[in-house]
């Protein structure tokens, strides 16, 4: 009989376990871990295109002379040296022929001095007598008079043609506040001119302008002697 309880007992604890194990809630799921989705970022929008600035127009004071052609020529180092009639370069540059004299080879212009000594210039030539370029070779004068030379004067004389006069009336101007150097130069150039004419190229020379100064002066002296009482005549 005891045995009976005991069983029934141990029956009795077992099902009362397995209803308590039953009644357990499930556990819930875990907190999502899933990380949000991103909101996209608003798109930008463009910048305004910069409008260019004006370009700055050139003040006509300090405006450089357009570069004349040919003004940019350069003696090549073969350049042929030729010692008579006078001493002078020959060189040839797309089929065309060039001479190039420099003035301290001649009397007649080595000696022409600028404001504080000679200027030593080298200008080459073509075949029909056009001075191509004009250039400095050596000088002694103040460095800013002759950077404005190069760059402001020194144009004036490329691709002049052999009837232009150099000197007088109608001729190169000289340049303001460097006077006496470009003078000087002015009358260097005109002088291998002449010689680059007569003893290489066989040009003649373009004829010397007059001088209305000089024919004013002249006429009203005649008029004045023709008008005079007799008795001062």
């Amino acid at each position: 009989m005891k045995k009976i309880l005991v069983i029934l007992l141990s029956l009795t604890f077992l099902l009362a376990c397995s209803q308590k194990k039953d009644n357990t809630p499930a556990p819930g799921p875990g907190p999502d871990m899933t990380p949000p989705a991103m909101q996209p970022e608003p798109e930008m929008a463009p910048e305004p295109a910069m409008t260019p600035e004006p370009a700055m127009a050139p003040d006509p004071k300090t405006a450089t002379p357009p570069v004349a052609p040919g003004a940019l020529l350069e003696i090549p180092p073969d350049a042929t040296v030729v010692e008579t009639p006078l001493w002078h370069q020959t060189f040839t540059l797309e089929g065309k022929k060039y001479i190039a004299l420099n003035s301290s080879r001649y009397k007649e212009s080595k000696d022409l001095k600028g404001y504080t000594a000679p200027i030593e210039l080298a200008a080459i030539f073509d075949e029909a007598g056009t001075i191509v370029r004009v250039m400095v070779v050596t000088h002694k004068e103040t460095p800013e008079f002759m950077e404005r030379i190069v760059k402001e004067w020194l144009p004036k004389l490329a691709d002049l043609k052999k009837d232009k006069p150099i000197v007088g009336e109608g001729g190169i101007d000289a340049l303001s506040e460097a006077t006496v150097s470009t003078t000087a130069m002015t009358k260097t150039i005109d002088e291998m001119r002449k010689l680059a004419f007569t003893q290489i190229l066989k040009i003649e020379l373009p004829a010397t302008p007059a001088t209305p100064a000089a024919e004013d002066m002249a006429a009203p002296a005649a008029d004045d002697m023709a008008a005079a009482p007799a008795d001062m005549k």
